[in-house]
């Protein structure tokens, strides 16, 4: 588990360090202030043996299409990122993402490398061999402890509306637990979460989770995975039975259902790893946010799974803080900035309990 990173030259981090964390941790704080670079910090950290993922924040974010250094776009300053994690078991983690000089770096907007999400442990695809493509490349500099540090390479190519990745160097042995990272923006039929519900129903569990959606969709009945004609062709659907005969495709289902049948399945699949969601309140009226987060809490715990959710919403930090207070396993960290600088503000137990007393703002 992660128990705090410090955060060097990342968008709008100079040099911040957060925590401590803990199993379920909330981020708040006004609009700029990195809540969503904390969270992709974070999942580049926990990606650190895969020198594939720094190129994700670019594409995602669509940035811009040319710069002469890769990380321009990403760093606060000239210079190269730098993440250093702390974690339960006591040993110090490092990894550095530099540029390598020359050539500039061709990023087309609307390119595709698992954009939205991906596990922190995904594989990438070859690079194409296109002649008069300029390439960019990123050293990755992965430190553990007193271990000799381990230098990766990775550079991208764009090959017919398709970002494709080329790795140089052997990546270091062993795995790292699964980290996903939920965009603000979910669709309950989208092709990750078919192939987390395919798994899920695998193992048997489907009953659980089509339990654990009454919470916004109390008619809910069973989910299948269902053939559907697509432009000509067919693709897999996900279908909700609301009883009585009614079959609706997951997508109509309205946007609650989706977000939370993308962060279930997640967490499914997540096992002793990390979650991270953007504005995790989006599409839950707030009338409910208690029992989200009493049931997020019994997931992250049945599962080992660490959570970090961003929000902007009062109402769902209040609900988190009735859910969960009792428990030693919560805390809010609301980030706001001096002058150029990006600081944080840890709450729990009672020193969070005062500020809604108070009337104290931890949006």
């Amino acid at each position: 588990m992660i128990t705090a990173i410090w955060v060097s030259n990342f968008r709008c981090f100079r040099q911040t360090e957060v925590g401590p964390f803990k199993r379920i941790n909330v981020i708040s704080g006004p609009n700029g202030v990195g809540k969503t670079t904390l969270l992709e910090a974070l999942w580049l950290y926990q990606g650190r043996r895969n020198p594939s993922l720094i190129w994700n924040p670019i594409i995602r974010r669509q940035l811009p299409p040319i710069q002469p250094d890769p990380l321009s776009t990403l760093s606060s300053e000239t210079g190269p990122i730098t993440l250093i994690g702390k974690e339960s078991d006591g040993i110090s983690r490092k990894v550095t993402f530099e540029a390598i000089k020359g050539g500039q770096v061709l990023l087309p907007l609307g390119g595709q490398l698992e954009q939205g999400e991906a596990p922190a442990g995904a594989t990438s695809g070859e690079a194409a061999d296109l002649p008069g493509m300029k390439e960019g490349e990123v050293s990755v500099t992965y430190e553990e402890g007193s271990a000799k540090p381990v230098r990766m390479e990775s550079g991208r190519v764009f090959d017919g509306g398709v970002v494709r990745i080329s790795l140089r160097n052997q990546m270091p042995d062993g795995k790292l637990p699964v980290a996903i990272i939920l965009t603000s923006e979910r669709k309950a039929g989208g092709k990750d979460t078919i192939e987390r519900f395919s798994q899920i129903v695998r193992e048997g569990r489907k009953r659980e989770l089509v339990e654990s959606l009454l919470i916004v969709e109390p008619r809910l009945t069973d989910m299948e995975i269902t053939t559907e004609d697509f432009r000509g062709g067919t693709r897999p659907g996900l279908w909700c039975h609301l009883g009585e005969g009614r079959l609706l495709p997951a997508e109509l289902m309205g946007d609650g259902l989706g977000r939370l049948l993308s962060l279930f399945a997640a967490m499914y699949q997540a096992r002793g790893g990390l979650i991270m969601v953007d504005e995790v309140e989006n599409g839950i009226h707030h009338s409910i946010m208690k029992q989200v987060w009493e049931k997020i809490a019994a997931m992250a715990e049945k599962f080992d799974v660490q959570v970090f959710a961003s929000t902007h919403s009062r109402e769902c930090v209040q609900a988190a803080y009735e859910a969960l207070h009792e428990k030693d396993d919560f805390v809010l960290h609301r980030l706001h900035r001096k002058g150029d600088s990006i600081h944080t503000e840890p709450y729990e137990g009672a020193k969070l309990e005062a500020a809604f007393e108070m009337g104290f703002e931890v949006r």
